[in-house]
């Protein structure tokens, strides 16, 4: 009888010895895969981070490096007339803006002045008819010649461009026109006529493109 209670005894402590290794080894397999999951996504946010930095870091250098070399466009405001058979130009004021010239048949040594807004109401103050004032243009001896007997309708040039010499002339008689509003702008006409001197003075080549 004792004999017999000491095997089932045994045998019961064997069967409960297998159950302890048994749920130890589930544990543990069920620790062990947590743990890894936990690293594996660990690893992935970190990754993901890395790539999310690296192109906010490339987007911010390239932005700033687009900032910092491009150029910054200014405009320029500056008014020329140009005479396109000189070559010339001279910067307008902004009285001037509507300056315009034109040559008389078959002539190619003055380019006669005046303003559309003058013409408009004082046709007889077109160019061609009774100037503002001209520009002229001189070669070297016809400057020689006008510096050695200078006179009021043949002054030398002031300024050299090129092989000529240019000078500006003022009108000799005053335009005229009946109307009361073209009266009243003619005896402006002085100011458009002073401001193609002052202008005369920024006579200069025009810049090759």
């Amino acid at each position: 009888m004792p004999t017999s209670i000491k095997s089932s005894q045994s045998g019961f402590g064997i069967l409960e010895l297998l159950l302890i290794v048994l749920m130890a080894g589930i544990i543990g397999g069920t620790g062990y895969y947590v743990w890894r999951s936990y690293n594996q996504t660990n690893n992935s946010l970190k990754a993901v981070a890395s790539s999310t930095n690296q192109l906010i870091k490339r987007k911010t250098t390239s932005s700033t490096t687009a900032t910092t070399v491009k150029p910054v466009a200014t405009a320029s405001t500056d008014q020329y007339l140009v005479i396109k058979e000189w070559g010339v130009r001279m910067k307008l004021s902004p009285e001037l803006a509507d300056a315009y010239y034109a040559f008389a048949p078959n002539e190619t040594t003055s380019a006669y002045l005046s303003t559309k807004s003058l013409v408009a109401v004082a046709p007889s103050c077109a160019p061609l008819a009774t100037s503002i004032g001209a520009i002229y243009r001189q070669t070297e001896a016809e400057y020689q010649a006008a510096s050695q007997a200078s006179s009021g309708d043949n002054p030398p040039g002031n300024i050299k461009i090129g092989k000529y010499h240019y000078g500006f002339l003022g009108t000799q008689a005053g335009c005229f026109d009946s109307s009361n509003t073209a009266a009243q702008k003619i005896m402006n006409a002085q100011q458009p006529r002073a401001g193609f001197v002052t202008a005369e003075k920024t006579l200069e080549a025009v810049p090759s493109s």
